[in-house]
């Protein structure tokens, strides 16, 4: 993703952020230009639109710390317009990964229409530097113009700001992980965030505030107390004693993240090594939740009462403790994938602390623990054996208990399991 942007001198916009800011403005999505477009007025098509780039500009900087704090939320360059007519282009950040993608989109006053462009997935790091420069070019074009205080130049200040303070920083990316703004909450918002920061830190603070989104506050105050209980108990009977062990004995080079792969890549590899690592087969088949953590080492696993908001809570110390959300209703598959999902955020993510399960998904954690679950439950050659054999989705669903639709995915998903697995035994 990039912005190229030509300023335009002389035209008679009323605003004079808008007149200074006047562009041809292309933005590269891959291969693709995003603002390559049709006029159905002159009827020929063009490759950058004329607009005020203060606009987008300052619609970025506003949203910054929900652009990259949120998650299974995207922004809409659309939205940024104010009048003005952008592409359909969309974006997200899972908080290591930055995905870019657009649709086609006609318009009839003016009477336009942009070509769909393919989705780019980038690194966050590259994502802050395209975003921050394009910002940075409007404020310096701003103030080359005599402008000094628009509200673009005023925001991208603070914001700057916080980015060069750690502490700031994770304060300001929690906020957004809330859907807040960091410079205009209150303060029983920010009580709550240094609350939640006292249980959880790091990528698990921001995907726990990002999954209680939705609670109005006194829900979220309750959420956050059975987390921070269950995160307390270290007691035998939510114990997985052979986990560390088993994490311990993993490769470390199957958690590097190999070029053009996702979190999932290394989870599908370290799922595939604990299943050896605790000796069982591609065949084997999890039957239970006690049948797993047995595999583990707790035969007498047990789920934890008074968990709420999320599925699960992992604990990491000297052993790895995993408490799970009994659900009231929903078949065998549901716990044996949660359970799953816990392994593997415990197997993905060693350091110690503790991290929650719950239902996001454009989310690293929980991406990186639905990618192990799968494997873990249904590797992809089991699956693969059974399809040449004759069995349908529903019968090997059944024989794995896992929902039919993660036996869908592994099908689908085999050749880039497979390249993610490639080269190891």
């Amino acid at each position: 993703m990039k912005f190229l942007v030509e300023w335009i001198d002389g035209l008679p916009n009323a605003s004079a952020e808008e007149r200074a800011s006047m562009c041809d403005l292309r933005i590269v999505v891959g291969d693709s230009n995003a603002c390559s477009h049709w006029d159905d007025a002159s009827h020929e098509s063009y490759e950058s639109v004329v607009v005020p780039a203060v606009h987008l500009a300052e619609g970025i900087a506003t949203d910054w710390w929900s652009i990259f704090g949120g998650r299974d939320c995207k922004r809409s360059i659309w939205a940024y317009g104010t009048g003005f007519v952008l592409p359909c282009l969309s974006f997200g950040c899972d908080g290591s990964v930055f995905e870019v993608s657009g649709e086609q989109m006609s318009c009839e006053n003016p009477g336009v229409r942009f070509w769909r462009v393919e989705t780019e997935t980038i690194s966050r790091e590259e994502a802050e530097f395209h975003l921050s420069g394009f910002i940075g070019d409007v404020v310096d074009r701003l103030s080359g113009e005599g402008i000094e205080r628009s509200e673009v130049q005023l925001r991208w200040k603070r914001v700057s700001e916080s980015r060069q303070d750690p502490e700031q920083a994770s304060f300001c990316e929690a906020a957004g992980a809330l859907g807040l703004d960091p410079y205009a909450m209150d303060n029983a918002d920010a009580d709550f965030i240094f609350q939640a920061g006292g249980v959880l830190t790091g990528t698990p603070l921001t995907e726990f505030l990002a999954g209680v989104t939705p609670a109005r506050p006194e829900g979220r105050h309750k959420v956050l107390a059975s987390v921070e209980e269950a995160a307390g108990k270290v007691e035998p009977r939510w114990r997985l004693p052979e986990l560390r062990a088993a994490t311990e004995a993993v490769d470390s080079v199957l958690r590097e993240r190999r070029a053009g792969e996702g979190v999932w890549g290394s989870a599908y590899r370290l799922a595939r090594a604990i299943r050896r690592s605790i000796g069982v087969g591609e065949g084997y088949e999890f039957d239970s939740v006690c049948n797993i953590a047995g595999k583990l080492g707790n035969s007498s696993f047990e789920w934890s009462k008074g968990l709420s908001g999320v599925d699960g809570v992992v604990s990491r110390g000297t052993e790895v403790h995993i408490h799970l959300r009994k659900p009231k209703y929903g078949p065998p598959w549901f716990e044996n994938f949660n359970l799953a999902r816990a392994i593997g955020d415990a197997v993905c993510f060693p350091e110690e602390g503790a991290s929650v399960v719950n239902r996001l998904h454009g989310a690293e954690r929980q991406a990186a623990g639905r990618a192990f679950a799968a494997e873990f439950l249904a590797p992809v050659e089991a699956v693969r054996a059974m399809v040449q054999e004759g069995y349908d989705i529903g019968e090997i669903a059944g024989r794995f208990v896992v929902d039919p639709r993660v036996v869908q995915l592994q099908i689908e998903n085999r050749n880039r399991v497979e390249q993610a697995c490639f080269g190891i035994m």
